[in-house]
Parts: C-alpha cells; sequence; structure tokens
C-alpha cells in the first residue's frame, strides 16, 4: 500500500473501475448478433469490457443470464488462467474493448484498489448466484420431458388457411400454426394480406433484418393498416418507438434503454422477491386466491410503476386501458374495440398527463422524471413522445409478463415431473424461464413492414406488405429444436435461442426485466406451495397476438 491510496476506501461502480484498468490503445471490437464473444474451454487470455450491447451466458446449453451495457467479460478466467467456463453469445451487435490477461494482472499490481474493486465484484456475483439458490429437499427428478401434443405435423383437419377463429385455436394455436409450417416456408393470410412466416430459419434473421421496420407509413394500404391510420388520427397520438423506425427510433429508445440494461434491471431483484412473497403471504392468508390477478398480474405493475415513479393506487383503472389498448394488436380488432381502445388511449393519456405535471414539480429518480429532464437539457424529446412511450413501458411492463407467468405456472401444473424439477434444482431458474418463453410463447406474432422486395424461400415479398413473424411456430421447429420441439422441458438445451422477444432495433426493451420477473415469480411460488393446484381448467383469452389465461383460481 502506498501513502497515495487506500485500498479499502473508494466510491463508485466497479464494473466501472475495471473498465478504468484497461489500457489507452485498448482495441475496440464489433461482435455482430448470434456470434460467439467466447465458448466454455476456450482458452483464457482475453478479457473484456462492453461499452455497448448484451449477451447471453450459457453452461453446457443452460440459460445463465445477461450481461450488457457497462460489465465486463471475462476477468475472473483471465486472473486464474483456466480455461472458459461459460459461452457468451451476443444478442444485437456489440460493441466492446478487449485487453490481455497479462494486462489485467499489471494493472491491478500496481493499482490495490482497483484489485479490491475486482474483489468486491467478485464477491456480489458470488452473492447473488448464492441468494437465488433456494434450499431443496428430496431428489432430483430426472424423468423424461412429456409432450402434450403441439403440432410438429400437419394434424387433423388442419384448415389451409390462417383461421384462429376456428374451434380450438385459442386452446392450442401451435396446432394450426405447426400445420402451417409443415406445408409451407410463407403463408399468404387472406383475410389481412399479410405474409405469415412461421418456421425458425426465417423468423429468426428477418426479426433483425433492417430492411424491415414498423412504420405503418411505409405499408400499402390494406383492411388492418387502414384502419389502424384512422385510429392513430382520431387518438391524435405521437406513435411510440414500437411504431416509429430510423433516427427518432434511435433518439428515443437509447434514452429508455439506459434504465433496462440487464445490469441496471439486476438491481431490481430484490424489490421483486419482496413483492414477491408480501403477494405469497397473502395469498397463503387466503388458502388461495386468482394466481393471475392477485399474483401473476400484481408484481409486474408494482416493479414497473416502481420504476417509473407512477403510483399505484388507480393499478385497476389502468389494467382496463392496458387490455383494452393490445386489443388492437390483434389483426382481426373489431371496430367497436377499436372505438373502445380510442377512448381508453385518450383517458390513459390524461392520467399519465396529470402525473407528468406532478413529475415536473417534483420529480424523483423513477424513469418518467428521467424521460422529462432529458425533454428539458436538449435531448430532443418532446413531451408527447414522453407521455406516449410512458403509457407503451407502463402497458408492455406488466402485460406481457402477467402472462409469461401464467403460461409458466400453467404448464408446471400440467406436467407435474417438470415441476419436481423447479421445486428441486434452482440452478435451472433461468432457463426455465427461457423454456416456458419457448414452449408457450406470450406474444405470439411480431409484425414488420418491409421498406424493399425481399425474397423468402423463392417468395417475394413486396415492398409495403405486412410481415408477420410467428415466433410461437418458430419455437416449436422441429427443424431448430428437433423431435422433441413440442415437449416442455426445463432442462433443454439452447432454451434461450427462442424468439420471443423479437430482434434487430426493435428488440423488446423489457426483455431482462420481464425474465428476472419471472425467474422471481414462478420458482418462488413451487417452492413455497408445493401443494398449490389449480381448481378449474386454465381458459385462454381468444386474444392472437398476446397469449395468457384472464384468470386461474388455485387453492393452497
Amino acid at each position: 500500500m502506498t501513502a497515495i491510496e487506500d485500498p479499502t476506501r473508494f466510491t463508485g461502480d466497479p464494473d466501472q473501475i475495471l473498465a478504468d484498468l484497461l489500457p489507452p490503445d485498448a482495441r475496440s471490437i464489433v461482435v455482430a448478433d448470434g456470434d460467439d464473444l467466447c465458448r466454455a474451454g476456450d482458452p483464457s487470455d482475453e478479457w473484456w469490457y462492453i461499452d455497448e450491447g448484451w449477451a447471453d451466458v450459457t453452461a453446457d446449453g443452460i440459460f445463465l443470464g445477461n450481461v450488457g451495457t457497462g460489465e465486463t467479460v471475462g476477468e475472473m478466467a483471465a486472473l486464474d488462467g483456466r480455461s472458459r467456463t461459460a459461452t457468451v453469445t451476443a444478442r444485437g451487435e456489440m460493441r466492446l474493448r478487449v485487453a490481455t490477461a497479462d494486462e489485467l494482472r499489471r494493472a491491478l499490481e500496481a493499482s490495490p484498489r482497483s484489485a479490491v474493486a475486482l474483489l468486491q465484484l467478485m464477491s456480489q456475483r458470488l452473492r447473488d448466484v448464492t441468494e437465488r439458490r433456494v434450499a431443496s429437499s428430496g431428489q432430483p427428478d430426472d424423468s423424461a420431458p412429456v409432450s402434450t401434443g403441439g403440432s410438429g405435423g400437419q394434424g387433423i383437419g388442419a384448415p389451409l388457411t390462417f383461421d384462429p377463429m376456428a374451434p380450438g385455436y385459442f386452446d392450442d394455436p401451435t396446432v394450426q400454426l405447426g400445420a402451417i409450417r409443415e406445408r409451407e416456408a410463407v403463408h399468404l393470410v387472406e383475410t389481412t394480406g399479410a405474409y405469415l412466416l412461421t418456421r425458425y430459419e426465417h423468423v429468426q434473421p428477418i426479426g433483425r433484418d433492417r430492411r424491415l421496420g414498423n412504420d405503418i407509413a411505409h405499408a400499402l394500404p390494406n383492411p388492418v393498416i387502414d384502419a389502424e391510420r384512422e385510429m392513430l388520427a382520431r387518438s391524435s397520438t405521437t406513435q411510440s418507438i414500437l411504431r416509429v423506425d430510423g433516427d427518432d427510433h434511435t433518439r428515443v429508445r437509447r434514452l429508455m434503454q439506459k434504465a433496462f440494461t440487464p445490469k441496471v434491471i439486476a438491481q431490481w431483484r430484490e424489490r421483486a422477491v419482496s413483492v414477491a412473497d408480501e403477494l405469497l403471504d397473502q395469498l397463503e392468508a387466503q388458502g388461495g386466491g386468482d394466481l393471475i390477478g392477485d399474483y401473476a398480474l400484481q408484481l409486474p405493475v408494482q416493479i414497473i410503476s416502481d420504476m417509473l415513479g407512477m403510483p399505484t393506487d388507480d393499478v385497476p383503472r389502468l389494467r382496463q386501458w392496458s387490455h383494452l389498448l393490445t386489443k388492437t394488436l390483434d389483426p382481426l380488432c373489431t371496430p367497436a374495440d377499436r372505438e373502445a381502445a380510442i377512448e381508453a388511449r385518450l383517458a390513459m393519456d390524461a392520467y399519465i398527463a396529470g402525473v407528468y405535471d406532478t413529475k415536473r414539480q417534483r420529480p424523483d429518480d423513477g424513469l418518467l422524471s428521467v424521460m422529462i429532464r432529458a425533454e428539458d437539457e436538449g435531448d430532443r424529446l418532446t413531451r408527447d413522445e414522453v407521455l406516449v412511450n410512458t403509457a407503451l413501458l407502463y402497458i408492455a411492463g406488466h402485460e406481457t409478463t402477467t402472462n409469461l407467468i401464467g403460461n409458466g405456472a400453467v404448464e408446471l401444473f400440467g406436467h407435474p415431473e417438470q415441476r419436481a424439477i423447479v421445486e428441486n434444482e434452482p440452478d435451472l431458474d433461468a432457463n426455465l424461464i427461457e423454456e416456458v418463453l419457448r414452449y408457450n410463447t406470450p406474444v405470439q406474432f411480431t409484425r414488420r413492414i418491409s421498406r424493399a422486395d425481399i425474397e423468402v424461400d423463392g417468395v417475394t415479398i413486396p415492398a409495403g406488405s405486412v410481415v408477420s413473424l410467428c415466433a410461437a411456430a418458430a419455437n416449436r421447429d422441429p427443424r431448430k429444436w428437433g423431435p422433441t420441439a413440442d415437449a416442455f422441458d426445463v432442462r433443454r438445451a439452447g432454451a434461450n435461442d427462442q424468439v420471443s422477444f423479437g430482434g434487430g432495433p426493435h428488440f423488446c426493451l423489457g426483455a431482462a426485466l420481464a425474465r428476472l420477473e419471472g425467474q422471481v415469480a414462478l420458482p418462488r411460488l413451487f417452492r413455497r406451495f408445493p401443494s398449490l393446484q389449480p381448481t378449474e381448467a386454465a381458459t385462454f383469452e381468444p386474444r392472437i397476438v398476446l397469449r395468457g389465461v384472464g384468470h386461474l383460481p388455485v387453492t393452497i
């Protein structure tokens, strides 16, 4: 220790302190979407600092978690000199700086302060892993995964065209969608004029293809697009980042995504655990309840409200407006649904405008206040953009995660052998959520507008066409997932290759948050109440894009 530097006293972020250990001439690299930064078994001669982007971390194909902007990768292996223990795969383009293991060691020897920072970082990571482990009893169940039928083939009496109104569709959409997938790579939907893609080999790359976007200004006329344009004009609403492209999308998303990096979201785990335990206490006191309304909904609503700095007194009204607005995502949304959605849009805008005015007078650390400050500080975020994207974050921050938790509960109730694994193997918590996303996809379809002619499997899709990417079918494609594609298997290797979060510039902003909430909600529920059972069969709501159950009564 020198007189100048006390290694036991420092402030700041350990990750940033490690970034300071990079040599001034550290080499910058770009890793493409889907490429491996490193693989298990590789030599540990380098380590990286992530300037932008994020990645999946897997071991033996099992999903462990994410790393992202502001975090380091590989420094532990660089120190001990042993081979890599995990594979790190880019999800979107990543920009990193790279240094050698020798450079790291020399820098640490020269800076005791940074050495302590590294110990702190390693300790916190180990503590996070330990806290996620729940004491288990009994031996893990190693029964084989069970298939509940699913598609995998033509199906019996499957229609020749996509028809969600066919009997039984909402019970299991993968029967019909799988039949279409096996019959043709590109399916023209007669009622909407959309081009439906169902195979993994097409859905995965086209979701990332920058020749396609979400702005309906580029779309050719068709009944769905025409109705959406009319609704937009009548509600006089600025488009959220969900429906804009290019510089406007980048400008707004860049600000918002700072609150949704894997590193920032990890800091919400303690709060999510606290909320989950409070809700579970209430379920226990009641002897049961509605698993959706009392748990799967309340957890993400509370967390996204906390993140935004939104009040929680009006959750029932906000939930009702959200539900009406999400109906407009369905291609067969009725005129009555659109009228109700316009009213809901105006009511929610007025409500959020009131919160906005309050935050301008009394700002806090919530994301809504952050966006208001960005407007004031010249980041060109208008008042309307703040309002509409606050609504988007609120709706998306709980609607789809509620379905993720509910769908996961349905599958664990229906697969007792997989439930036993979840109860006894906490190391699979992250992989469980990936398998739920794959097997019972909460967002069944994502939409893109082609800005140029594109060719898929020999079929030309004209510029201006609506392209419907079917995650539900791609996530069950046997070409990708093999003969067990229609089996629910929480131990599945590569489950995180699911395409439920979309891809490219419009990749789901809240992916890390949804994963965290699911990893907290489902395992805690089933480990705390091993005798928990539904009192009636789950009935999925008749919605095409978003899949979930509205109610799920349970008893303890």
